[in-house]
């Protein structure tokens, strides 16, 4: 017969002897390591792309872009920036929340298409570091006009839209305007009176 054997447990086994890396390393340096990793992993991954698999590195192009932009900037200035697209959104037309939320959509994509190259890392800074967006209300049209000819006025891009008149309301009405991307405190001489929506 053979004497009863227990099976082994895990604290059986001293863990510092067993794992690749002590798992003292991994408590102790847990963000380094996980910095390290990642950074492989990439660094794998553009190595791959670059072997000659042309579609992936197209695929690649638009994070390396925005990786670059987010480095140049923190080299150069110590920080990333925060930054944000404003939507000023027209209170008098009484736009359903269906219909904001369209018009809105089409500000934010015509403010990055038509986005002028004075300072293009911004948009890129903007474009991989989250995509903030505030939606503010303004009183009416005259406002919207306003508040986009003053956004140029101080550097700021700025997109208008005008509604097709399909639905709620008539061809060519102006119903967003969008500011931006920029960095954040550069909104107060134009937005900063405005209110949430």
């Amino acid at each position: 017969m053979e004497p009863n054997r227990q099976a082994k447990t895990t604290t059986d086994v001293a863990p510092d002897s067993t794992l690749l890396l002590p798992m003292s390393f991994w408590q102790r340096n847990g963000d380094s390591a996980l910095l390290l990793a990642s950074g492989l992993t990439f660094g794998f991954l553009v190595g791959w792309a670059l072997r000659g698999n042309r579609t992936t590195f197209g695929l690649l192009k638009p994070a390396v872009r925005g990786l670059a932009a987010v480095g140049k900037h923190l080299v150069t200035h110590g920080n990333v920036p925060n930054t944000k697209l404003v939507l000023v959104v027209r209170s008098d037309l009484q736009m359903t929340k269906g219909k904001i939320g369209a018009q809105c959509g089409h500000a934010a994509v015509g403010a990055v298409q038509e986005f002028t190259p004075i300072n293009r890392d911004v948009l890129q800074l903007w474009l991989h570091t989250g995509q903030a967006k505030v939606v503010l209300k303004a009183a009416g049209e005259e406002e919207l006009l306003r508040i986009a000819a003053l956004a140029r006025t101080n550097g700021l891009n700025s997109f208008v839209v005008r509604d097709a008149g399909r639905t709620e309301v008539e061809a060519g009405c102006v119903t967003v305007v969008a500011v931006g991307p920029a960095e954040v405190n550069r909104f107060d001489a134009v937005t900063g009176s405005l209110s949430l929506l």
